[in-house]
């Protein structure tokens, strides 16, 4: 059985000619950074006169070097929180540098934006480094776990019991949830930082920092998920010092709308119910797939059930164990968790939960994802992580700046039929946090379709709820240089569970101008559910 790989860290960045004739560059007397980058980007200067970024060497976190067991080093990246305000507040950032073993490293360094939107990746990647043979330059994002300040919200955390407990649209919760918001926002902005600041144009613009201050160029970017949208700023303004980009399930700036999350569901869930019908085990479990997720919706909402968790993460946090309710939108956004999750794992038993939820029952695989839930994660974001590693401020300022103010708030409100999932596809507790999180919209070019013939491998799941096939491919107008491929029976993350994908990356890097040159691979892939004949 495949075992998981960590999502990939920042972009790998190539050395400049002038430094390639050294495989790892020392990189603690690092030049001073120039005044400006060598191109200026549209709405950010990521170096101005009055200040210049500065890189240092510091010793690893500690729970990252426990963890190590290869060459890597660490650094401090001090760049300013607002480059509007050039002798403002500066923060630092944590770089991890993982040097490849290849006998013959590439010229060009690797980096990327980690994983999905506030969520913490940095760490030593030595699985990378040696399968891309280039050496990897790993930069927290602002805001998040290793980075100072860190963003995150233990006032939002700390309601993970208060959400199982509550149905999905509770008010009562809402209002909690809120006031939470409100308290976190009150912390930090109390403790003088610009929240607004933590946003995609700004992180993008820290990575271009880093590749200045190191004398580094011809990055080949690496991101998974959402940290995608930073991809995208950064090329929109610095495609020149880009050579190759790889996005696993990614997101487009183009696709923000509350419509294309419900097109995002429907198109998942028709690959789910095609792959169903096509597996006898499957098929006999659930023949109708619709018709019992409309049952099982219908059922829960006209009387929510309920189940005891006592060793699940809520029950271990609050010390008891709990109550979790499920009705029918809890349900609905469980059956998204599954489809889109970080892996096919839970996609396999989403038949028999979906089963026994049309007879009134929670069955073991739904307990123990909602009983593991962070504070309102499970359907709303891909992965959901434990807090530690999730910083609400950094999602929240992302999604209240450069998401939500572009985004028609028109709420979809079609019943459980055909097409189900448009009830889940404007999230209220969302918008009502941004309200709390009050911070002012991005420029509206955050949202424009980046347009670079920058090399590029997209992939996506079959099954991802999140990113999919039919949005990569009308991405590929505006990026001439990309080539998509939809990964069969995988869900989000497709890299993190399959050696194809890998595999075609490593060829295709080769000569990226090209397609991967074989991709044969692909057809031995598929849904597989637990008992089918298919999957054994």
């Amino acid at each position: 059985m495949l075992r998981r790989r960590p999502a990939p860290l920042l972009v790998i960045a190539a050395l400049l000619v002038a430094c390639s004739s050294a495989p790892w560059p020392s990189l603690a007397s690092a030049p001073a950074a120039s005044s400006a980058s060598s191109a200026a980007p549209s709405t950010v200067t990521p170096s101005i006169a009055a200040f210049v970024p500065t890189y240092a060497d510091t010793p690893c976190p500690d729970d990252i070097e426990i963890t190590a067991l290869v060459e890597h080093t660490c650094g401090r990246l001090t760049v300013l929180e607002d480059r509007s305000k050039p002798a403002g507040r500066t923060i630092d950032l944590l770089v991890v540098k993982t040097p490849t073993s290849a006998a013959e490293p590439r010229s060009w360094p690797g980096t990327g934006f980690g994983g999905d939107l506030g969520m913490s990746s940095a760490g030593v990647t030595p699985e990378g480094a040696t399968r891309t043979k280039a050496n990897q330059y790993g930069l927290e994002r602002r805001g998040l776990r290793y980075s100072d300040p860190d963003l995150a919200c233990p006032e939002v955390d700390g309601l993970d019991v208060a959400a199982a407990e509550a149905a999905d649209g509770d008010q009562g919760f809402q209002r909690r949830f809120v006031e939470a918001i409100g308290a976190c926002r009150a912390r930090l902005t109390g403790a003088g930082i610009d929240i607004a600041a933590y946003d995609v144009t700004e992180a993008a613009a820290d990575l271009e920092d880093l590749r200045v201050v190191l004398g580094l160029d011809d990055w080949l970017m690496d991101t998974k998920g959402d940290a995608s949208l930073y991809t995208f700023a950064y090329l929109r303004n610095w495609a020149s010092h880009v050579g190759r980009v790889v996005l696993d399930s990614p997101r487009f700036p183009q696709d923000l709308d509350p419509r294309a999350s419900s097109a995002a569901l429907d198109y998942a869930w028709r690959q789910f119910v095609a792959a169903c019908g096509a597996d006898p085990q499957c098929d006999h479990v659930l023949p109708d797939p619709t018709a019992t997720l409309r049952t099982a919706v219908e059922r829960l909402e006209a009387r929510p059930i309920s189940f005891r968790s006592t060793s699940g993460r809520v029950a271990t946090h609050a010390g008891r164990p709990v109550t979790i309710v499920v009705d029918g939108e809890k349900l609905l956004r469980l059956v998204r968790s599954t489809l889109g999750g970080d892996g096919p794992g839970n996609l396999a038993g989403l038949p028999a939960m979906l089963a026994e939820a049309a007879t009134g029952n929670a069955d073991p695989q739904a307990q123990q994802i909602l009983g593991n839930d962070p504070t309102a994660c499970v359907g709303r974001r891909p992965e959901c992580v434990n807090p530690g590693a999730f910083a609400w401020g950094v999602y929240l300022s992302v999604m209240c700046r450069d998401v939500v103010p572009f985004s028609r708030t028109t709420a979809v409100t079609s019943g459980p039929g055909d097409r189900p999932f448009d009830r889940i596809a404007t999230d209220e507790l969302l918008t009502a946090a941004c309200q709390a999180w009050n911070v002012a919209p991005a420029d509206p070019s955050v949202t424009q379709p980046a347009a670079a013939g920058t090399p590029m491998l997209i992939y996506t799941g079959q099954l991802d709820s999140w990113s999919t096939r039919p949005q990569a491919e009308a991405a590929l107008a505006t990026l001439p240089g990309a080539h998509s491929y939809e990964v069969p029976g995988q869900t989000h993350n497709v890299m993190g569970f399959t050696d194809c994908s890998i595999t075609m990356r490593n060829a295709w890097l080769d000569d990226p101008s090209k397609p991967p040159p074989d991709t044969g691979c692909l057809s031995a892939l598929h849904p597989v559910f637990h008992g089918s004949v298919a999957g054994g």
